[in-house]
């Protein structure tokens, strides 16, 4: 046996012998070289998408914090069959939930969203106020939260309160 491979014998002699020793097992250092090569270039090209990857998922993961809140404020409008609204002062990132109970309006939570770095929110006024029912339907209203040109809108159906997050 000749570099795992079987000898044939042909005639008493053993053909293809001579070959077999001369063959290499391995890469040339052309072969190498021309391979790292390819394996640089496709990592060029891979890593700036990777990059931006990350920055959207910063971005995806602020807007579905603000869409957190305002899907526990609607389910609290239908679980409890009251009115909660919820104001956001999008400058600083804060957001307060006030219930009504007996006809009178109270401050059920506060909070400020733990933003990225460079994730900012931004609204047409300085703050956005969401008025849910106690049957679930709310206001159209909309922020924006913004990372870099990257923008997520989030804002609640008027008719149903749902809580949506899309790219304008």
């Amino acid at each position: 046996m000749i570099g795992g491979l079987a000898d044939r014998r042909i005639g008493g002699t053993s053909a293809g012998k001579r070959s077999l020793l001369l063959a290499s097992y391995g890469f040339t250092l052309v072969e190498v070289v021309v391979v790292l090569a390819l394996l640089g270039i496709m990592a060029a090209v891979a890593v700036p998408a990777f990059r931006s990857l990350a920055s959207e998922d910063d971005l995806t993961r602020s807007a579905n914090e603000v869409a957190a809140v305002l899907r526990s404020a609607h389910m609290t409008a239908l679980q409890r069959g009251i009115g909660v609204t919820v104001l956001l002062d999008a400058e600083r990132g804060r957001y307060w939930i006030e219930s009504e109970a007996d006809s009178a309006w109270s401050q059920s939570a506060t909070g400020t969203f733990a933003l990225a770095a460079g994730v900012v929110l931004s609204a047409d006024a300085p703050r956005i106020r969401w008025t849910f029912d106690w049957f679930g339907a709310g206001n159209r209203e909309e922020v924006a939260v913004r990372s870099g040109t990257d923008v997520r809108l989030v804002g609640v159906d008027q008719w149903t309160g749902e809580t949506y997050v899309r790219a304008p």
